[in-house]
C-alpha cells in the first residue's frame, strides 16, 4: 500500500489564513448555536409566517417552540394539492354545525381532521395533539394543540416539489495518483475507499481515513417529525438517495452520529447523561458513534493534522487538488427540512460539544480555501460523518 507523505509546511492553524469571506460565513454558522430565538446556522432562514388567507388568528403565530422532534402518530405529512388550499386551514370548508359548536364547554375530538386530512385552525382541539401539512405557499407547517387551540410551532419551508438538482460528474471523485484500499462494512456490506496518510511536521503521524463520507442507515426525509432510536436514520441531500450512494454519504443529526438516544439533539448540556459525557466531553478517547467497529468519528486533532482546503478536497464538484487522496465533497447540511451549502462547503460532525452553547455539537467547516476546526451546529441539524481507523 502506498502511503501519502506530506512534507513540512506551515499549518493552517491561524484563522487569519482563511479568506475574510470564509471567516464571515463561519461566524454566522457558529452564531446560530448561541441564539435560542433563531436558527442562524442557515443562510436562508425558513419563513416565519403564513399568508393571511391561510390563518386569521394572531394567536396562531404566538408559539416559538418547535415540534420538529414530535413522535406523535397524529402527524399528517401528506403533500396533496388538496391540502394547499386556504379553505382547509382557515375554516371556510366547515359546515354550519361546526360553525355553531365552538363554545368553551365543548368536548374536544382527539386527532380530528377534515376530509382532506388537514385541520381547521379555529376549531377546538385536544391538548397535546399535533398536526403537520403543506400550506398554500408550499411551506410545511407544524401545529400543536395547547389550551384547546391550534398554535403554529414552525414552518420548515420545504417545497412540495423540490427543484431538480442535476447529479454532478463523479469521474474525478478520487485522486488518480493514490493507491486506495477497500474497506467493507460488515453491517450492510457497503464498500468504502480508505487512504493512509502520513503527515510530517517533524514528528511523523500516520492515520487511516475513509476517503468517502459514511453512508449507513435508513433514509428519512429532511422534514421528518417521527424518529426511532432502534435504527440509524440518515437524510440524503435534496432527499435524493443518489447523493448518499455516491460519496456524499448520509447526513445525520448529532445524536444519531454519536449513536446515542435522539433526545440528546435537544437536551441541554448540563443535563446530559454521564454515561456518555463528563462535563460536556466524552469519557472515552475514541467515540465509535455510527462508524464501523474498529473506527471512530474523526476528531478535531485529526482534522488539524490534515488541514483543509484544496489539499483535502475532491477534484469532483469543487475542483480541489486532493493532495492526500482524502477526496472530501461539499455535501453541505440540512436544517428544518431545507438544504444549504452544497457545492460550497463541507460541514462534518466532531465527537464533542461546544461548552458555551447548550444546543450545539462541534463541527469542522471546510471550504475551497481553508478550514474552521472548532465551528458548530445545532444538534438537530443534519451533517455528514468521516471515520478514522483506531490507532
Amino acid at each position: 500500500m502506498k502511503n501519502v507523505i506530506a512534507a513540512s509546511h506551515p499549518r493552517l492553524a491561524r484563522r487569519g489564513s482563511i479568506h475574510l469571506v470564509l471567516a464571515f460565513v463561519f461566524a454566522i454558522f457558529v452564531a446560530g448555536c448561541g441564539d435560542d430565538s433563531s436558527s442562524s446556522v442557515s443562510p436562508e432562514p425558513a419563513s416565519e409566517s403564513l399568508s393571511s388567507s391561510s390563518v386569521t388568528l394572531s394567536e396562531v403565530e404566538g408559539s416559538s417552540s418547535s415540534v420538529g422532534m414530535e413522535k406523535s402518530s397524529s402527524s399528517v405529512k401528506s403533500g396533496d394539492d388538496s391540502q394547499k388550499s386556504s379553505s382547509s386551514v382557515n375554516g371556510s370548508g366547515r359546515s354550519s354545525t361546526q360553525e355553531e359548536s365552538s363554545s368553551s364547554s365543548e368536548v374536544c375530538v382527539p386527532n380530528k381532521r377534515n376530509d382532506d386530512g388537514s385541520i381547521t385552525v379555529l376549531e377546538r382541539c385536544c391538548n397535546g395533539d399535533t398536526a403537520s401539512f403543506y400550506d398554500e405557499d408550499g411551506a410545511f407547517v407544524y401545529y400543536t394543540c395547547r389550551a384547546h387551540m391550534w398554535l403554529m410551532d414552525s414552518i420548515a419551508g420545504q417545497d412540495t416539489i423540490k427543484p431538480y438538482v442535476p447529479h454532478p460528474n463523479m469521474e474525478k471523485q478520487f485522486a488518480s495518483n493514490i493507491d486506495y484500499e477497500t474497506f467493507v462494512d460488515e453491517r450492510d456490506g457497503q464498500e468504502y475507499k480508505i487512504v493512509t496518510i502520513t503527515i510530517d511536521y517533524g514528528l511523523a503521524k500516520t492515520r487511516t481515513f475513509f476517503a468517502e463520507n459514511l453512508n449507513y442507515g435508513k433514509q428519512i426525509m429532511a422534514n421528518a417529525t417521527e424518529f426511532s432510536d432502534s435504527v440509524v436514520e440518515k437524510v440524503c441531500y435534496n432527499d435524493d438517495e443518489w447523493y448518499c450512494d455516491n460519496g456524499f454519504g448520509g447526513l445525520y443529526s448529532w445524536s444519531e452520529a454519536m449513536n446515542i438516544p435522539k433526545k440528546y439533539d435537544t437536551v441541554a448540556v448540563e443535563k446530559l447523561d454521564t454515561t456518555y459525557f463528563d462535563n460536556g466531553e466524552y469519557i472515552n478517547q475514541y467515540i465509535q458513534g455510527i462508524c464501523p467497529k474498529g473506527w471512530h468519528i474523526m476528531t478535531e486533532d485529526e482534522w488539524r493534522l490534515i488541514g483543509g482546503g484544496g489539499r483535502v478536497n475532491s477534484r469532483a464538484v469543487w475542483g480541489g487538488y486532493d493532495l492526500y487522496g482524502f477526496s472530501l465533497l461539499p455535501a453541505g447540511y440540512s436544517l428544518k427540512g431545507k438544504f444549504y451549502g452544497y457545492e460550497t462547503f463541507a460541514y462534518v460532525w466532531q465527537p464533542s460539544l461546544i461548552p458555551k452553547y447548550d444546543d450545539c455539537g462541534k463541527a469542522s467547516v471546510i471550504s475551497k480555501d481553508g478550514i474552521e476546526w472548532d465551528s458548530g451546529a445545532e444538534r438537530f441539524s443534519y451533517l455528514p460523518v468521516r471515520c478514522t481507523k483506531d490507532y
